[in-house]
């Protein structure tokens, strides 16, 4: 009954197991409702790595990406989480492999400025599809994110939504409930 699905291909920590795309591009043939790949934690796995060395290791490995899913019959979209704490460490010219950012914020103590980091990522990224995170639990402090900040992030949420600035809304809860 899912219309659209899009398929790990990068689990926690930036883990890969492989060339996934040539199995989510099997998927896709068998199941259309398959539209695409999901990379968790992607930008996290080059933090070791100096400015420049990062830089070239994130786009060899978007171009790969990209490029298993360009084997599809159909065009596949490419989704990454990034954390508004990372939004100045991520080079943006990377982003011309990936078609969709899902943006969260890790610490629920930088909620009320997702607002402001919202539009930023907004601005940059003109024409790219956002789904906004929102977390139940701050991993951060180890606590569920308190009830003020809860209704914030949501009720910004749906005023994007309401205003098309947003694609949609994403609830972290599976690792919490």
């Amino acid at each position: 009954p899912m219309k659209k699905v899009l398929w790990s291909s990068t689990g926690s920590g930036g883990f890969r197991m492989g060339n996934v795309e040539d199995f989510i591009v099997q998927l896709a043939e068998k199941y259309p409702n398959i539209c695409g790949a999901f990379m968790d934690d992607f930008f996290g796995k080059f933090r070791k790595f100096n400015a420049s060395e990062r830089v070239e290791k994130t786009r060899d490995l978007l171009k790969m990406i990209r490029a298993g899913l360009d084997k599809s019959v159909r065009r596949l979209d490419l989704y990454v989480v990034w954390y508004t704490h990372e939004t100045g460490f991520v080079d943006p010219s990377i982003f011309q492999y990936i078609d969709g950012i899902t943006l969260w914020t890790w610490d629920s103590k930088g909620l009320p400025k997702l607002e402001e980091r919202f539009a930023d990522v907004e601005a940059k990224f003109p024409g790219k599809k956002i789904l906004l995170g929102v977390y139940l639990f701050d991993f951060v402090h180890c606590y569920p994110v308190p009830r003020d900040l809860m209704e914030h992030q949501c009720e910004l949420g749906l005023k994007l939504m309401r205003e098309g600035r947003v694609d949609g809304m994403i609830f972290e809860a599976n690792s919490v409930m």
